[in-house]
C-alpha cells in the first residue's frame, strides 16, 4: 500500500474562522519543514491503516515550528491549488483508492511546479462585517484566461438561498511565480461579472494587493489587524481618481452620443468632444474638469483644465461594448505607462451618477456635462429620509436568541437580536436610537426576508 503527501497549502486569511484566501505552497514554508510535515502525514496515516484522500491540518509559528491540529479526512474545499501546482488530479486518486486499485502516482512523481492561489468569492458583504446576501444572479459571468480555473455549482439565474453556505465559487489562478499569480487574480476578480446580490470581491481584491499580504507576512489575524475597524472601501491613489473619473465622463459622453442617435439610422456617428466635471458621490469629491476629444474608435485625447489651462494631459483607449459591464481601459498618462490596463465595470447610471466597480469596490461617480454642471448648485440636496422605527429581517432564518423586552431603551448599535442562517449567526443591531414598543416574534420563530421582528417608539 501506498501513503503519498503533497505539498501544503497556506490558509491563514480567515473570516469567523473560515477561509477566504489560500496559496500553494506556502512562503513561510521551506523544504526541509516541507519534508518533515509530509513524513509525519504519512506516518500518522499509516499508522491507523488510513484510505482515501485526507486533509492534515497543523499550525505553524514563525521560526517554523508547526503543531498538528487535526486530519479532516477528505478533499478540502482548497484542494485545486494544489492540484496546479502538481498536476495531480487528486479526485481520480481518491476514487482509485476508494475501487482498491494502485496509485497512478509515486511520491517521486510530486513535484512543484509554479504558484496557485485560490479566492473564495462568497455572497457577503464584507463592509458590513461580512453579513450574508441572498438572492438570484441577476447577471453572472465567471472569468476566463491563461492560469484561470472557476470551480463552481451555479449559472445565470440561480438563486443563492439561505439554507446553505453562501459560497458562490471558487476562483483560482496559477503561475510560474507567485506576482504571476497575483497578477492573474487581480484580473480574474475585475473581469468576474457578479449581479443581483452583494458579494466578498472587493474585499479580496483588496487583500491580494495589500503591500503586507504581497511580502508575505499572513496570519490568523490578517483581517482584524488590516482593517481594524472592519472593510471599508478600497482607497485608490490619486492617479487612479482621475482615471476613473475620466472613464466615467467618456461613458457618459458615448451613452448621449448612442441616445440622440438612437431611431436616426441614416445619421452618420459623429466624434464626441466636450468638456465634462467628474467627481465622487454626494458632496461631489475630487471633482475634475475634463477636455475629452474622440480621435479614433475608441481612443480619446482627454486634458485635465483647470483655470482656463491645462494642467495634465492622457490618451485613453477605451474597449466597451455599450453597457456591457466590463470596461477595459488602456490609459497613457494619469500615472500610467498603458503596460497593464485599467478593468472597471458599470453597475448601473441615471444618465448623471455613474456605478462604476474599480480594483472591486463600487463607487458612485458624477459625469456631468457643462450644461449639467451649471444648472446643477440650482438643484435641492436630496433630504436624507428618517430612518424607519422597525427592525427588519435581512434574510430568511430563524431566531434563535432575542436580547431586549419590549419597553427596553435601546440606542445605536444595541444588540437585539440573533438571526441563524447560512449556517451562521448573525447578530442584528439597532439603528436609531429609541424605546422598544412591540416584539413580532418569538425564538425559534422562522422569518421571511423583511419580515418585521421589532417595531420601536
Amino acid at each position: 500500500r501506498s501513503t503519498l503527501c503533497l505539498p501544503e497549502r497556506e490558509c491563514s486569511i480567515q473570516r469567523r474562522n473560515q477561509k477566504v484566501l489560500e496559496e500553494a505552497p506556502s512562503m513561510l514554508i521551506d523544504p526541509k519543514t516541507r519534508k518533515s510535515m509530509g513524513e509525519q502525514a504519512a506516518a500518522m496515516a499509516r499508522a491507523v491503516n488510513y484510505v482515501t484522500a485526507g486533509t492534515v491540518e497543523n499550525v505553524v509559528n514563525p521560526k517554523k515550528e508547526f503543531y498538528f491540529l487535526e486530519m479532516n479526512t477528505r478533499l478540502q474545499v482548497e484542494h485545486p491549488i494544489t492540484e496546479l501546482i502538481t498536476g495531480v488530479d487528486l479526485v481520480e486518486q481518491m476514487i482509485r483508492a476508494a475501487a482498491g486499485l494502485k496509485l497512478s502516482i509515486k511520491q517521486e512523481d510530486i513535484h512543484i511546479n509554479g504558484w496557485a492561489t485560490e479566492a473564495r468569492v462568497y455572497a457577503e458583504d464584507p463592509m458590513k462585517k461580512y453579513f450574508p446576501s441572498i438572492g438570484r444572479l441577476t447577471q453572472y459571468e465567471e472569468p476566463v484566461g491563461e492560469g484561470v480555473r472557476v470551480d463552481s455549482g451555479i449559472v445565470e439565474g440561480s438563486q443563492i438561498s439561505v439554507y446553505y453556505d453562501p459560497l458562490i465559487a471558487k476562483l483560482c489562478t496559477w503561475g510560474p511565480t507567485r506576482d504571476v499569480c497575483l497578477d492573474r487574480m487581480r484580473g480574474a476578480l475585475d473581469n468576474y461579472v457578479i449581479r443581483g446580490l452583494k458579494h466578498n470581491v472587493c474585499l479580496l481584491r483588496d487583500v491580494i494587493s495589500q503591500e503586507r499580504y504581497i511580502k508575505g507576512d499572513i496570519t490568523t489575524n490578517y483581517l482584524p489587524e488590516t482593517y481594524p475597524e472592519g472593510f471599508k472601501k478600497a482607497p485608490l491613489q490619486d492617479n487612479e481618481y482621475k482615471r476613473l473619473l475620466a472613464t466615467s465622463c467618456i461613458l457618459s459622453m458615448l451613452r448621449t452620443c448612442n441616445i440622440n442617435l438612437s431611431g436616426k439610422p441614416n445619421q452618420a456617428p459623429r466624434k464626441i468632444e466636450g468638456t465634462y466635471y467628474g467627481s465622487l458621490g454626494i458632496a461631489r469629491e475630487h471633482e475634475t474638469a475634463f477636455n475629452i476629444k474622440q480621435t479614433s474608435a475608441n481612443t480619446y485625447a482627454v486634458d485635465i483644465v483647470a483655470d482656463g489651462s491645462v494642467q495634465e494631459s492622457a490618451t485613453f483607449t477605451v474597449d466597451w461594448k455599450l453597457d456591457h459591464p466590463v470596461i477595459t481601459v488602456t490609459a497613457k498618462g494619469f500615472g500610467s505607462t498603458g503596460a497593464t490596463p485599467d478593468v472597471m465595470q458599470l453597475f448601473g447610471t441615471d444618465e448623471v451618477s455613474y456605478q462604476i466597480q474599480y480594483h472591486g469596490t463600487v463607487f458612485t461617480v458624477n459625469a456631468l456635462s457643462e450644461l449639467q454642471a451649471k444648472v446643477m448648485p440650482f438643484i435641492p440636496a436630496t433630504k436624507v429620509a428618517a430612518k424607519a422605527k422597525e427592525l427588519l429581517s435581512p434574510m430568511p432564518g430563524v431566531i434563535v436568541h432575542m436580547n431586549v423586552k419590549e419597553g427596553d431603551a435601546v440606542v445605536m448599535g444595541t444588540e437585539l437580536v440573533t438571526l441563524e442562517a447560512m449556517k451562521m449567526r448573525n447578530k442584528l443591531r439597532s439603528e436609531v436610537d429609541g424605546k422598544v414598543k412591540s416584539i413580532k416574534v418569538n425564538v425559534g420563530d422562522k422569518v421571511e426576508d423583511e419580515q418585521v421582528i421589532i417595531e420601536f417608539e
